[in-house]
């Protein structure tokens, strides 16, 4: 099972040179999260996501490093469009999403989980 994980899942990502990126604190190099883009076949697109530990809520690393991977995308990664989505009720990563530059496009079930879904599109193209 954790072989068919890597070489369906992983490794596709990673020849898109997409994936997940840890989340530091800058005092005193605490995990506190992850941050990064995934690539969804159904639909075909490129998505946003994040987590972060409870304890770090609240304190804007969640906007910086969803600001700084959508950074990544359009300038290193040339990518065109980038999606992403929260939870209908979850309203601080709505804010994230929003605060990043994303624009609303729709409410949806994705995963069977109500979502509200972002995009934003390259400047550069």
């Amino acid at each position: 099972q954790a072989k068919n994980i890597i070489t369906t899942i992983i490794l596709p990502q990673y020849k898109k040179k997409l994936g997940r990126w840890a989340i530091h604190t800058k005092d005193n190099n605490e995990f506190v999260g992850w941050c990064g883009l995934t690539y969804r076949s159904d639909p075909d697109e490129i998505d946003l996501g994040y987590r972060l530990k409870r304890s770090a809520w609240g304190k804007g690393y969640a906007t910086e490093a969803a600001m700084n991977t959508l950074k990544h995308a359009f300038e290193k990664l040339n990518l065109k469009l980038i999606t992403g989505r929260a939870h209908i009720e979850n309203i601080t990563s709505i804010k994230v999403l929003e605060k990043i530059g994303m624009q609303f496009r729709r409410e949806e079930i994705v995963d069977e989980c109500p979502v509200k879904t972002y995009t934003a599109d390259n400047p550069f193209f």
